[in-house]
């Protein structure tokens, strides 16, 4: 499995296209199964039991920055992989796991004297064990990465939120306690440990030999890492330092609806583009036109998603998670533009694919230092105008998003064949058909009188999401028309379609 076998560029593109709208597709299925979980746990637990969680998590994601190395992606990168590389990554895996868990166990009482709030102490234990379990997944799992092969990565995925959305929710509706989301999280661990195994058997064996080689390619990431850490998993715990825990939690739970489209989507896809793009590295032809392709295929079919967020994220919250969380909305809007800036581009799997690694540091770096002082300004003009601090952080995360991802487009066009002009062409369509979007919903949606029943809510919401999408396709219809209908996104995607059509065809015939 861990060969590679040659394949013609026709091929590997339609591969390529084909993996990243299929992953797309199994990943909207995981973000239903997120969103579902997310809606029965609003309705069951308290904004203060979110705002509790979310202060651990950014603890002890903390605590784990500082041991983290990406063996992980060392080992896609290594062209001939011996047994020793994956007993190297396993217990180079085991040895800083040791070291997180015990840290976050000696921690805990200190940082629950520091909040006052002695309810982390207990939070930040099963931290500790979740950390641990973590580590004794299967090294050999990668290979289906690696080898392009996503059935196995999507049935992993999936079992893995099946076992949380189940023992979460039964905690909660049993307990109602906020036990409920850091043991969801140990049982899907332990899950994904098992499966591992059963996809990709392996017999751990504790050695370092090959420990050089995969630290090597791993330095700048896991320094990027450190700093992407600090970059976007504290902001609970200083945002937790001027605001109630009440307060956190809202801002956790507008992170979590937001975060589904970057979460469940952008990040695996972008996790899949990097073993494809590998393989094309030394070919700048090709891999300008597999990088077009993927992200034409990613802006087209997910913008409008985030861009939907932002537009109804009221009735969203009215409908799915109850008025308790109405404070959230205008933090989901805010946080689903940032999402929207971060769909234009995608560096990451091209970094690493070119091994351009230190780029991804002084990516994410370079954004820390744009956003930290915007974030600290919002928060600033939040205490002295007695406006909402958050509210204030977050326009200034907003302003960051904008301003990192056109330079991320020039980054990328440094390291590789692909040109901000590429970008802007690819997303062109994508950008005027949400915009066109935007303005006809938001038309629509004035012209309803404000209700509180939900049926009417449920009846707006649902035609102005077909509206939306009814609009959305058909600007990008036309706009493809009247350009000629060029080779790109539509076209893969209308490929895609009738290839599907066909298999259904067949199956039914």
């Amino acid at each position: 499995m861990s060969g590679e076998t040659p394949m013609e560029e026709p091929g590997r593109r339609d591969k390529l296209v084909a993996g990243a709208a299929w992953m797309g597709g199994a990943r909207i299925v995981n973000a239903a199964i997120s969103f579902t979980s997310i809606i029965l746990l609003a309705r069951l637990l308290a904004p203060d039991d979110f705002g509790l969680f979310a202060i651990a998590t950014a603890v002890s994601l903390l605590i784990t920055m500082v041991s983290e190395l990406s063996v992980s992606q060392a080992l896609i990168h290594v062209e001939d992989l011996e047994d020793g590389h994956f007993d190297s990554a396993f217990t180079i895996n085991i040895i800083r796991a040791a070291l997180m868990s015990s840290t976050t166990a000696l921690l805990a009482i200190p940082v629950a004297q520091f909040y006052d709030d002695m309810r982390l102490v207990e939070v930040l234990y099963i931290f500790a064990g979740i950390a641990f379990i973590g580590a004794l997944i299967s090294p050999k799992f990668i290979l289906y990465q690696r080898e392009l092969d996503f059935r196995a990565m999507v049935a992993l995925d999936m079992a893995d939120k099946v076992v949380g959305l189940i023992v979460t929710v039964g905690i909660a509706w049993a307990t109602g306690s906020y036990f409920a989301l850091p043991i969801g999280i140990l049982a899907s661990q332990l899950a994904r440990v098992i499966l591992s195994y059963l996809f990709a058997p392996y017999r751990p064996r504790i050695t370092l030999s090959h420990w050089r080689e995969l630290v090597h390619f791993s330095v700048w990431m896991t320094l990027g890492m450190w700093v992407q850490t600090i970059n976007w998993r504290t902001d609970p715990m200083v945002l937790g330092l001027f605001v109630p825990s009440a307060a956190i939690g809202q801002f956790s739970m507008a992170e979590r609806t937001s975060g589904i489209i970057s979460r469940e989507i952008l990040h695996p896809v972008s996790h899949m583009l990097f073993p494809a793009f590998s393989r094309i590295r030394s070919d700048a032809a090709r891999l300008r036109q597999a990088y077009v392709d993927a992200q034409g295929v990613l802006v087209t079919g997910i913008l409008p998603m985030a861009v939907g967020l932002a537009l109804l994220s009221d009735p969203v919250v009215r409908l799915l998670l109850s008025d308790k969380w109405l404070p959230a909305v205008p933090y989901i809007q805010i946080l689903a533009f940032c999402v929207a800036c971060r769909l234009l581009q995608s560096l990451n799997p091209v970094a690493m694919a070119t091994g351009d690694t230190k780029a991804l540091f002084n990516r994410d770096l370079r954004g820390m230092l744009i956003r930290l002082p915007l974030m600290a300004l919002g928060i600033i003009w939040g205490l002295r105008t007695g406006n909402d601090v958050i509210l204030g952080a977050l326009y200034g995360r907003a302003i960051a998003a904008a301003i990192n991802a056109l330079l991320n487009m020039m980054l990328i066009a440094r390291i590789s064949p692909v040109t901000v002009g590429d970008h802007v062409r690819l997303a062109a369509r994508p950008v005027i058909a949400a915009l066109v979007m935007s303005a006809v919903v938001w038309a629509a949606s004035i012209s309803f009188a404000p209700s509180i029943y939900l049926f009417q809510i449920a009846v707006e919401f649902g035609l102005l999401v077909a509206l939306g999408a009814i609009t959305y396709c058909a600007t990008i219809a036309g706009l493809w028309y009247a350009r000629g209908r060029p080779e790109g996104a539509e076209t893969h995607m209308l490929d895609i379609a009738k290839s599907g059509l066909a298999k259904i065809q067949i199956k039914a015939g």
